[in-house]
Protein backbone atom coordinates (compact mmCIF):
# COMPACT_ATOMS: atom_id res chain seq x y z
CA UNK A 1 0.00 0.00 0.00
CA UNK A 2 1.29 3.73 -1.06
CA UNK A 3 1.08 6.06 1.79
CA UNK A 4 -2.29 7.79 0.65
CA UNK A 5 -3.91 4.44 0.39
CA UNK A 6 -2.64 3.49 4.05
CA UNK A 7 -4.11 6.96 5.42
CA UNK A 8 -7.25 6.40 3.12
CA UNK A 9 -7.52 2.57 4.86
CA UNK A 10 -6.89 3.99 8.16
CA UNK A 11 -9.36 6.22 8.08
CA UNK A 12 -11.62 3.99 6.86
CA UNK A 13 -10.30 1.67 9.62
CA UNK A 14 -11.10 4.80 12.64
CA UNK A 15 -14.98 5.47 10.95
CA UNK A 16 -16.17 2.05 11.05
CA UNK A 17 -14.55 1.48 14.51
CA UNK A 18 -16.85 4.51 16.07
CA UNK A 19 -19.42 3.02 13.86
CA UNK A 20 -18.91 -0.74 15.99
CA UNK A 21 -18.84 0.57 19.00
CA UNK A 22 -21.94 3.43 18.85
CA UNK A 23 -23.94 0.49 17.51
CA UNK A 24 -24.36 1.40 13.75
CA UNK A 25 -23.20 -1.14 11.85
CA UNK A 26 -24.81 -4.10 10.15
CA UNK A 27 -22.95 -6.93 9.29
CA UNK A 28 -23.58 -8.93 6.28
CA UNK A 29 -25.75 -9.57 3.26
CA UNK A 30 -29.08 -11.07 5.18
CA UNK A 31 -28.95 -9.03 7.57
CA UNK A 32 -28.15 -5.86 5.71
CA UNK A 33 -31.28 -7.01 3.53
CA UNK A 34 -33.47 -7.38 7.10
CA UNK A 35 -32.21 -3.90 8.22
CA UNK A 36 -32.97 -2.05 4.37
CA UNK A 37 -35.10 0.99 6.24
CA UNK A 38 -32.82 1.99 8.18
CA UNK A 39 -29.69 1.93 6.03
CA UNK A 40 -27.42 4.66 4.67
CA UNK A 41 -24.55 2.85 2.81
CA UNK A 42 -23.64 -0.59 1.79
CA UNK A 43 -19.89 -1.31 1.56
CA UNK A 44 -18.92 -4.68 0.14
CA UNK A 45 -15.60 -6.25 -1.12
CA UNK A 46 -14.31 -8.19 -3.65
CA UNK A 47 -14.44 -11.27 -1.67
CA UNK A 48 -18.13 -11.10 -1.95
CA UNK A 49 -20.23 -13.62 -4.48
CA UNK A 50 -21.77 -12.06 -7.54
CA UNK A 51 -25.16 -13.39 -5.93
CA UNK A 52 -24.34 -11.37 -3.12
CA UNK A 53 -23.85 -8.40 -4.93
CA UNK A 54 -26.78 -9.13 -6.96
CA UNK A 55 -29.28 -9.50 -3.50
CA UNK A 56 -27.53 -6.11 -2.41
CA UNK A 57 -28.46 -4.41 -5.75
CA UNK A 58 -32.23 -5.56 -6.40
CA UNK A 59 -32.70 -4.71 -2.79
CA UNK A 60 -31.24 -1.17 -3.32
CA UNK A 61 -31.98 -0.91 -6.74
CA UNK A 62 -35.11 1.77 -6.69
CA UNK A 63 -33.75 3.84 -3.81
CA UNK A 64 -30.91 6.78 -2.87
CA UNK A 65 -28.71 3.71 -0.48
CA UNK A 66 -25.44 4.62 -1.97
CA UNK A 67 -23.43 0.89 -2.64
CA UNK A 68 -19.58 0.88 -2.78
CA UNK A 69 -17.11 -2.14 -3.13
CA UNK A 70 -13.91 -0.79 -0.92
CA UNK A 71 -10.59 -1.60 -1.58
CA UNK A 72 -9.71 -3.24 1.54
CA UNK A 73 -10.93 -6.12 3.22
CA UNK A 74 -13.56 -5.92 5.34
CA UNK A 75 -13.03 -8.71 7.57
CA UNK A 76 -9.98 -7.38 8.73
CA UNK A 77 -11.01 -3.96 8.70
CA UNK A 78 -14.39 -4.77 11.36
CA UNK A 79 -12.37 -7.66 12.99
CA UNK A 80 -15.04 -9.84 11.93
CA UNK A 81 -13.88 -13.09 10.09
CA UNK A 82 -15.73 -14.02 6.87
CA UNK A 83 -17.05 -10.81 6.78
CA UNK A 84 -17.61 -9.64 3.28
CA UNK A 85 -20.65 -6.61 3.38
CA UNK A 86 -21.58 -4.22 5.88
CA UNK A 87 -24.34 -1.61 6.25
CA UNK A 88 -23.80 2.14 7.98
CA UNK A 89 -27.10 3.01 9.43
CA UNK A 90 -26.07 6.66 10.60
CA UNK A 91 -25.80 9.29 7.98
CA UNK A 92 -23.66 11.21 9.33
CA UNK A 93 -21.20 7.99 9.35
CA UNK A 94 -22.01 7.17 5.99
CA UNK A 95 -21.12 10.52 4.73
CA UNK A 96 -17.81 10.87 6.52
CA UNK A 97 -16.95 7.15 5.13
CA UNK A 98 -18.14 8.31 1.47
CA UNK A 99 -15.57 11.33 1.67
CA UNK A 100 -12.75 8.88 2.35
CA UNK A 101 -13.41 6.65 0.11
CA UNK A 102 -14.06 9.44 -2.91
CA UNK A 103 -11.10 11.28 -2.33
CA UNK A 104 -8.79 10.63 -5.13
CA UNK A 105 -10.35 6.92 -5.66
Amino acid sequence: MDLETDERYNKIHSLLGLCIKAGKLVFGVDNILKSATLTKLVLYDNALSQNGVDKIVNKFANSRIKIQCVPFCLATLVHKESCKAVAVIDKNFADGILAVLSKSS
